[in-house]
């Protein structure tokens, strides 16, 4: 009994130690992660951007990933008129032309990146559209054996 009686006043003066030792690490620790629980009841990785609970797009949602998807595909575009300017597949007239194009839409994309407030699917979506016309232009210009 003697033992036992020994063994827990131990434990409990181990266990105060400890209590006293971690309390103050506790309180002043600064939190390491912040999780972010999806609380809508589905995921939507593969729907392209964020949904509402009716199940459509929510067009108010601002995205931050939307402004590197446009600056990725501008680079693209700025790399395809200089090929094409550079192997005499475009003109003079016709890459300042897309350049022109390329630099407005580039414009608004880092308008929308410095502001802060990121793109809404609307304004992503009309972006994205005018990158896939001058996409088709490039190809159309590259392709059309225009050189002068």
């Amino acid at each position: 009994m003697k033992t036992v009686s020994k063994t827990l006043i131990a434990l409990a003066a181990a266990a105060a130690t400890l209590t006293a030792v971690a309390a103050p690490m506790a309180a002043s620790a600064n939190p390491v992660a912040v999780i972010k629980i999806d609380t809508r009841g589905h995921n939507d990785w593969n729907r392209g951007g964020d949904w509402d609970r009716r199940g459509g797009y929510d067009r108010n949602h601002r995205d931050d990933r939307a402004v590197g998807q446009l600056t990725d595909r501008i680079q693209n575009l700025q790399s395809r008129i200089y090929m094409g300017r550079r192997s005499g597949q475009l003109s003079m007239r016709e890459a300042s032309r897309l350049n022109g194009q390329l630099d407005r839409i580039s414009w608004q994309t880092r308008n929308a990146e410095r502001s802060g407030r990121g793109l809404n699917g609307y304004e992503y979506s009309s972006l994205s559209a005018r990158l896939d016309d001058l996409s088709a232009q490039v190809y159309g210009n590259r392709h059309d054996r225009n050189r002068w």
